[in-house]
């Protein structure tokens, strides 16, 4: 439910601007809240074609980011085209998303100045498409190529993210408690962004595997 909202032309907000947040309140102290806009990120890797048939090698991707992003939600989609050679009419369009991880926090090597490091199995690409996509005789399968979604979020949603980490488990609280960052009031102000690289391809060998590999050869890929 959107209680209120402005046109950038209004404001101007830009990138590493801090944003303050006062709510008046009649009779009361005014209830407070800080947060520092992100700057844009940039996905650097996978490169435009990528070999994901060799188990051994994991899949790196990794990212430009601002000073103040903290912690990270990493996405692929698969775009498909399903044909139908018996109907031509019901050919169609897929897109499988994929969330790799919805709470990714860099440390150590995986993070060296402003850039990003993140690494996925390749075999979990091909585990993640069979569980998701019927075998179905009437279907061929064209693998047209895939994208990669990042969103950042700053310190705030980290913060959250520990305390209800802290408290979770067998020997945690009974009742969770609330995060917030407004003083004066409960909620949270944070900021977001995103980044999306789109047209990712297998290579050959790559598409081989999609075609004749255990978790998708019975998918119809051709």
């Amino acid at each position: 439910n959107i209680l209120y909202t402005f046109r950038n032309s209004e404001l101007r907000l830009r990138a590493g601007n801090k944003v303050a947040l006062t709510i008046e309140r009649p009779g009361q102290d005014d209830a407070l809240a800080e947060t520092i806009l992100l700057r844009p990120i940039e996905v650097n890797r996978p490169n435009d074609m990528v070999r994901i048939d060799d188990y051994r090698r994991p899949l790196v991707m990794s990212w430009t980011k601002g000073d103040n992003a903290r912690i990270y939600d990493v996405r692929v989609i698969f775009n498909i085209r399903e044909l139908f050679p018996s109907n031509a009419s019901r050919n169609r369009d897929v897109s499988l998303e994929w969330v790799i991880t919805s709470n990714y926090v860099p440390s150590g090597d995986q993070e060296s100045n402003n850039l990003v490091r993140f690494e996925v199995e390749p075999e979990a690409f091909y585990a993640f498409l069979g569980s998701n996509l019927e075998a179905d005789e009437d279907i061929v399968r064209r693998f047209v190529d895939f994208d990669v979604r990042v969103s950042a979020a700053g310190q705030e949603v980290l913060d959250r993210r520990n305390l209800e980490n802290a408290n979770s488990g067998i020997t945690s609280a009974q009742s969770l408690p609330r995060y917030t960052n407004l003083r004066g009031g409960i909620g949270i102000l944070t900021s977001s962004t995103t980044s999306l690289k789109t047209g990712v391809d297998f290579d050959g060998a790559s598409r081989d595997s999609l075609v004749d590999g255990s978790y998708t050869k019975e998918l119809g890929f051709r």
